[in-house]
């Protein structure tokens, strides 16, 4: 992230941000969440505490730090101009509340931009080109955790002026050390220089530039097929790891639910009545999101065995991205995954099913698909073998599994049963080292990923959306 350290002693990647950076963690770890309110709120202490921690701050890294000590002395005043705009945000509030000790991503790349000297309207475009995207049919904003269609007109910088603050100059009357106060006053400048480039481009009605930078890289929204975007998290399933919703993930929707690890006494029972293979059932629902394989899933059994259940069931899982196929002439085709037919006429349609644009298709049928491939799709069979006696037939058993609760326990079901080593490969033919399809898959840690999803959602306070 930025130039490398003229010293050759200094290690390859300390650069003046990684420093500040690391720096900058150091302290916040040392200040207690309430401290650091006190500070926020106190507003009268702000100049005495600012002066105080930034110029023993520097003193400290003058007399004791020896990675300092080795910079230049333009990247020692870059490393203090960097460390003094982190805590200036810190101060105002201005990293996700959430995480109050994480610094934006924004926050870093306008460090880095500073460091490397790069001019403020080369930060405005970039901020741009992360922010609004083009999906060949129309702009898309990220906004709220998610991308959004938005007018032309919604081009803006308002966000990136909110991240610098509306007056970004950082005041320096109550700094004692001239150093400081002039190091202060030229990352002070240097916002100053970010938040007039916005400006200037908000006042600026053609941004064809801009509009045409963003148009020249389509963005195709949806199609990770190695993250599930749930309600609030998103699960790699590959690598048995969640995270936060991120802008690179480029999803457009999401499913309604979160997945809960917590046992369901009806989600028990309905697959007590079913009679296939609890993994392999669990391994195809999961392949249904993330095989790039085009595929054909026969769900088969005699009447009364559970199969338009199980069906219906997979689409309330995946919904609004899968329908069925009385639904598929008006769906948007770039958003559906999987297509549900519920006869088997389908089967003995091979035109329809070479050139259908669903990557799966979803049949229900009273027979088991003997074959292995069909029309080029790989051909799976879900077998319910028996009906299930008329005394455990529940006729409201989607309408109770559907709900938002219910459906997380199915989730949280399947993410504890399914095996990674039967997944599709993924055979991403992307040439970009950052594609997240590309990365290769460690099976070490598959088993707990409904336990770690689940003590993430636990831990953010999120269980509200679940219910």
């Amino acid at each position: 992230m930025g130039n490398q350290a003229s010293i050759s002693s200094i290690k390859e990647d300390m650069t003046p941000v990684t420093f500040a950076t690391n720096r900058y963690y150091t302290f916040i770890d040392s200040i207690s969440t309430n401290r650091l309110k006190t500070i926020r709120s106190n507003r009268c202490r702000l100049d005495d505490y600012i002066c105080y921690s930034f110029e023993s701050l520097l003193d400290d890294c003058h007399t004791n730090d020896n990675e300092f000590k080795k910079f230049t002395n333009d990247d020692k005043r870059i490393c203090i101009s960097i460390l003094i705009y982190y805590y200036w945000i810190t101060i105002h509030g201005c990293p996700d509340p959430v995480n109050w000790n994480k610094l934006n991503k924004y926050h870093r790349s306008i460090a880095g931009a500073f460091q490397d000297k790069v001019s403020a309207d080369q930060v405005v475009k970039k901020y741009i080109s992360l922010e609004f995207r083009w999906n060949d049919l129309e702009y898309m904003k990220w906004d709220n955790d998610l991308w959004v269609p938005c007018q032309e007109s919604s081009i803006n910088c308002e966000n990136f002026t909110r991240i610098i603050g509306s007056d970004p100059q950082i005041r320096t009357s109550s700094f004692r050390s001239v150093y400081t106060i002039n190091v202060a006053r030229e990352i002070g400048i240097y916002l100053d220089t970010l938040n007039d480039a916005a400006s200037e481009f908000d006042k600026n009605k053609s941004h064809q530039m801009i509009k045409s930078t963003i148009q020249g890289e389509i963005c195709f929204f949806d199609q990770k097929v190695r993250l599930i975007p749930f309600h609030n998290i998103t699960a790699d399933i590959y690598n048995s790891e969640y995270g936060n919703h991120e802008r690179e993930h480029f999803f457009s929707h999401r499913l309604d639910i979160n997945p809960n690890q917590d046992k369901s006494p009806l989600i028990e029972e309905y697959f007590d009545t079913l009679t296939c293979t609890r993994q392999y059932l669990a391994d195809c629902i999961i392949n249904l999101w993330c095989s790039k394989q085009d595929t054909i899933t026969v769900i088969s059994g005699p009447p009364s065995s559970g199969k338009n259940t199980l069906a219906k069931l997979i689409y309330e899982l995946y919904k609004p991205f899968i329908c069925f196929s009385g639904d598929y002439e008006h769906a948007d085709k770039e958003l559906i995954r999987a297509c549900i037919y519920e006869n088997d006429s389908i089967l003995y349609n091979k035109e329809v099913i070479r050139f259908h644009h669903c990557r799966h298709l979803i049949v229900v049928s009273d027979i088991k698909y003997e074959a292995e491939t069909l029309s080029g799709r790989k051909v799976k069979n879900i077998v319910l073998s028996k009906s299930i006696p008329k005394l455990k037939i529940r006729k409201d058993i989607i309408t109770n599994i559907s709900t938002n609760k219910q459906l997380g326990y199915v989730f949280g079901w399947i993410l504890s049963k399914y095996r990674v080593e039967m997944l599709s490969p993924i055979k991403c033919k992307c040439v970009a080292q950052s594609c997240l399809d590309c990365i290769n898959v460690n099976n070490d840690d598959q088993g707990c990923l409904i336990s770690k999803i689940n003590s993430a959602i636990v831990s953010k306070s999120i269980q509200e959306h679940t219910l």
